[in-house]
């Protein structure tokens, strides 16, 4: 009986060795997913800080917008892009390890240095936008006036932003 007993002992005793040994690959596992989930929300919420970043900074942005012309003073018109604008990534506060891409539906701006080959892109921050557009950044107060008060109208289309991390 005693001999029984003791291989009864030895069979629990295994189990549970085997039976923790399970456990703790599960919760290591468990561990993982959340370590890699946590990674991948911080670099989500950094890839749209940075789209948000270069957004703002595309449609307010003295270097790149249009702007009121008066005798001494200029007013920046938020939203407006001119052909003669210059989209440059140093304008837009991009770190040197993104990439972005910024089209129009018919206006054509040079330099356009957001201007890179976005396919093959997985994780990306995109918005589009509908702006105002100018022939040239600069425009006479009258002109703006006349614009304004309705005899006629700013050109409108739409602006697509998408930005990526550079892997």
């Amino acid at each position: 009986m005693s001999k029984k007993k003791g291989q009864i002992i030895v069979l629990d005793v295994l189990f549970a060795v085997v039976l923790l040994i399970f456990l703790f690959f599960i919760v290591s596992k468990l561990a993982e997913v959340k370590i890699y989930e946590n990674i991948s929300d911080a670099r989500a919420e950094e890839l749209e800080e940075i789209g948000s970043l270069v957004y703002d900074r595309l449609v307010n942005n003295p270097l790149i917008n249009c702007y009121v012309a008066d005798s001494n003073n200029y007013y920046l018109l938020r939203s407006c892009i001119a052909e003669d604008s210059e989209i440059k990534k140093e304008y837009l506060g991009m770190p040197d390890n993104y990439k972005c891409k910024v089209t129009f539906d018919s206006l054509s701006v040079m330099p356009n240095e957001c201007s890179d080959d976005d396919t093959d892109v997985e994780e990306y921050f995109y918005i589009k936008q509908n702006i105002f557009t100018n022939n040239e950044r600069q425009i006479n107060k009258a002109f703006h006036k006349q614009k304004v008060l309705g005899t006629s109208s700013y050109a409108s289309e739409e602006m697509t932003i998408k930005v990526w991390r550079d892997e």
